[in-house]
């Protein structure tokens, strides 16, 4: 008998690029006209969701743990799918499978720094078999392994086992029979395919399809092509899929002979992803379906959730998760078929709708559907170069629509084309977060855009001057750009400049000069200074400075020596304090430009406050000193404290505005003529004698002292001496405890404040009128009794006093 092959399947979709196709592409027929049928009479119950590969973020659950139904509108905000018109390819199936997993040596190398190739296969096999379980119509699978008996070094060319018969997938058996398994040994590929024709049970009219996953070709002498072609010959209804896994450029003619001589299919599986997705296709290929989508951006598979909805409205059929192609098997009846992008960054997931999806109970269609989105890949290196982790944040238009939590190594995602900012910051764990970031990056279809991340110091390199081009040492503050209140650095740097490390970023400097002969201080801010990564930006500071001369002199117009306190008329801040070696030498005082009130006050007086005069409003600029002169109209005044034996005694005065009690001047206590430079004036002087050992001390106001410009007026405080003797006596001239008091006659001026004792009280008072306020407390009256008493004291008397209740 001669078996006529089936035909090859009708629209297959591409591999991932550069893989070329084994079978040449063949034009599908004209879709055939499908007439409108009614919906399911009942929707086919939602599923378990199925378990997202590594990598790969999975769908959110509601509580239930089921996909969350499509049954309402889009929420305001949400993304509104793209519509995309139904054009549908037919496909066929088969239904017998035979998986052969490579396990030689080379398989069991970790890969892109991650778990070993031969455990992505075993993983991404149970996803597969997850898939298959969790589908109402049967398939049926078995496994096989070349490899896993003996190390390489065995050279066991025979080394291929048989790990599960074809039949109905039972996955807990499948993960427990896979997991023991270990790539070490050769790789009889042409034997272990010969070893799988044999694998599946006798049948009639059963297609079967051996799938090989290999990362390299035969290394036992023997050609896998020639042994494809005979078991396609021996059997036509036996094809072989064949998936390069991390395949060479030299071995991949060597190996998609093996699906060309087959007539099965090559897929070329450069990463994780790529192996799920061909894996799936490859198995999926001969099921009963009858609607398969594929989703790609580009030529890369992109997982989705796929929501089947009936047909004009919103009610959701089923929900299932996608590695890039998924095969369904629906009820007769029109659909409209909602894909999301889910594992895209973007916080609002790219959709697409296909709308009046027309499926029929045996013909099997398929549609793919292209995201037309732009590849970024983004990456972080440090000062060395190392790739580092770190966090992105994508903004569009001044807000973030993902942000990707990335490990120390290149992350490549697709984004919906359009103009982004990428803000990275470093995660590493730093005295500071560095955070960097790339502006106006144009992301277009099927376009990459790759974006590398310095994470690397710059230096500023500082330095002070005045406007005469004169270096002085600094103090500098460095905030963020615009941001007062965030400082980031702080320091002092010499004549000679100093630098500092910061990350890249635009700053606010602000500089404080240091020169010691300039201790107003002078200050200067830089703003939006730019730290680049691994360079040095050069700032200096210059500091406008101008020169005051200041000088001063009696009313005479004679020099005097002065001390002049510069402050700043807008801020009252004082500058400093500035004295003049001598009367005849000025003092240069270097300032910043501004206007400033000057105080200058006379330093050959020993009194306080010295005297003094303002100059108001002194304009200074960088270009043209300014001189002034204070000018000190005062009289003299000498005073001197003596008793009246013409002796000199320790005397404090002070000078009160005549008629008032505000204090004008006052000197330390001194047995020697005091000299007071005040204003021209009327003044009164209160003279307290700092020898006598009472207290208060007694004093003497010295009255309306007429002060003129230029002239000198003398005065002596003469204390005259007295005493005062007071006793307390009662009834039958017995001695009390009396409480007295002794004012200056005609004033509230409290002299003398004490109680009598059994014996006379002693006190020095000065000649004069006096009263005195007594109190005495009648223990058998319980009363309180008061007197008072004017007195009268003369020079060097003696008065008695009985105060007599």
């Amino acid at each position: 008998l001669t078996m006529t092959p089936p035909p090859p399947e009708a629209a297959l979709p591409s591999p991932a690029q550069p893989a070329p196709a084994v079978i040449p592409p063949v034009q599908p027929a004209p879709s055939p006209t499908v007439p409108s049928l009614p919906a399911a009479t009942s929707p086919i119950p939602v599923l378990p969701p199925v378990a997202a590969a590594p990598g790969i973020p999975a769908p959110a659950l509601p509580p239930s743990g089921l996909p969350a139904p499509v049954s309402q509108p889009p929420a305001a905000g949400a993304p509104l799918a793209q519509p995309v018109p139904f054009v549908p390819s037919m496909v066929s199936a088969q239904t017998n499978i035979d998986v052969l997993l490579d396990a030689s040596g080379s398989q069991g190398v970790a890969f892109g720094g991650k778990e070993s190739k031969f455990d992505i296969q075993k993983s991404a096999l149970a996803d597969v078999v997850l898939q298959l379980k969790q589908t109402e119509f049967p398939r049926n699978i078995g496994i096989r392994a070349f490899g896993s008996g003996k190390p390489v070094d065995a050279h066991d060319c025979n080394d291929t086992v048989q790990v599960y018969p074809v039949g109905t997938p039972n996955l807990d058996e499948i993960v427990k029979v896979l997991a023991p398994l270990k790539a070490q040994g050769e790789s009889p590929i042409a034997v272990a395919l010969d070893a799988a024709s044999k694998d599946f049970p006798p049948g009639q009219n059963v297609d079967q399809v051996i799938v090989l996953i290999a990362d390299g070709t035969d290394t036992c002498g023997v050609d896998p092509c020639k042994t494809a072609k005979a078991i396609h010959l021996a059997n036509p209804r036996t094809i072989i899929h064949v998936i390069g896994f991390d395949l060479s450029q030299d071995d991949e003619q060597k190996v998609s002979c093996i699906a060309a001589n087959s007539e099965g299919r090559f897929y070329l599986a450069r990463n994780e992803l790529e192996l799920r997705r061909w894996l799936d296709e490859a198995v999926s290929s001969t099921i009963p379906y009858n609607l398969r989508i594929t989703t790609v951006a580009g030529a890369t598979p992109i997982p989705t959730t796929i929501t089947i909805l009936k047909g004009g409205t919103n009610q959701t059929v089923k929900t299932e998760m996608s590695f890039g192609t998924k095969s369904l098997r629906l009820p007769p009846g029109s659909y409209d078929v909602l894909v999301e992008y889910t594992g895209s960054p973007e916080l609002k997931k790219p959709q697409k709708i296909i709308s009046g999806v027309e499926v029929l109970e045996k013909t099997k269609v398929e549609q793919e559907l292209n995201f037309d989105l732009g590849s970024m890949t983004v990456s972080s290196i440090d000062t060395s170069g190392k790739l580092v982790p770190a966090t992105y944040q994508v903004m569009k238009d001044g807000g973030m629509i993902a942000q990707i939590d990335g490990k120390a190594e290149a992350i490549s995602f697709f984004l919906t084309p359009g103009t982004y900012d990428i803000v990275a910051e470093q995660k590493e764990m730093t005295p500071e977060k560095i955070t960097l970031t790339e502006s106006v990056i144009e992301v277009k279809p099927g376009e990459a855009v790759e974006k590398t991340f310095r994470f690397q110091k710059g230096e500023l390199a500082l330095k002070g001057q005045t406007t005469q081009n004169v270096v002085i040492p600094i103090l500098f503050q460095i905030f963020k750009a615009e941001h007062a209140d965030q400082l980031v650095a702080s320091g002092a740097a010499d004549a000679s400049g100093g630098t500092v490390s910061l990350a890249p970023g635009p700053y606010d400097i602000l500089f404080i000069g240091q020169d010691p002969a300039m201790s107003a201080n002078p200050r200067t801010k830089v703003a939006g200074a730019i730290v680049s990564a691994a360079q040095t930006t050069d700032i200096t500071a210059t500091f406008e400075m101008g020169v005051v001369k200041l000088s001063a002199v009696d009313g005479q117009g004679n020099l005097v020596q002065a001390e002049f306190v510069i402050r700043d008329q807008k801020t009252n801040e004082e500058l400093g304090k500035y004295q003049m070696p001598d009367a005849k030498t000025p003092v240069s005082v270097p300032v910043p430009p501004g206007i400033y009130d000057i105080v200058a006050s006379s330093t050959k007086q020993v009194i306080e406050p010295k005297p003094s005069v303002l100059i108001s409003g002194v304009e200074v600029t960088a270009t043209t000193p300014v001189e002034r002169v204070a000018k000190f109209v005062f009289g003299t005044v000498r005073l001197r404290g003596r008793n009246a034996k013409e002796q000199p005694l320790e005397t404090k005065f002070t000078i009160f505005g005549g008629g008032t009690d505000e204090p004008v001047a006052s000197a330390p206590t001194s047995a020697d003529w005091l000299t007071f430079e005040i204003a021209p004036g009327h003044y009164d002087a209160k003279a307290e004698n700092m020898s006598a050992e009472e207290d208060p001390k007694p004093y003497i106001t010295i009255k309306d002292i007429v002060v003129e410009d230029g002239k000198m007026v003398s005065q002596e405080a003469i204390f005259t001496a007295g005493k005062l003797k007071i006793i307390g006596r009662g009834p039958n001239n017995k001695i009390i405890p009396v409480h007295f008091k002794v004012y200056q006659y005609g004033a509230d001026t409290e002299l003398i404040n004490g109680d009598t004792g059994d014996d006379w009280q002693i006190f020095d008072i000065a000649p004069g009128n006096y009263y005195l306020e007594a109190g005495y407390v009648d223990p058998v009256q319980s009363v309180l009794l008061k007197k008072w008493i004017n007195v009268k004291v003369g020079e060097n008397e003696v008065l008695e006093l009985i105060l007599r209740f």
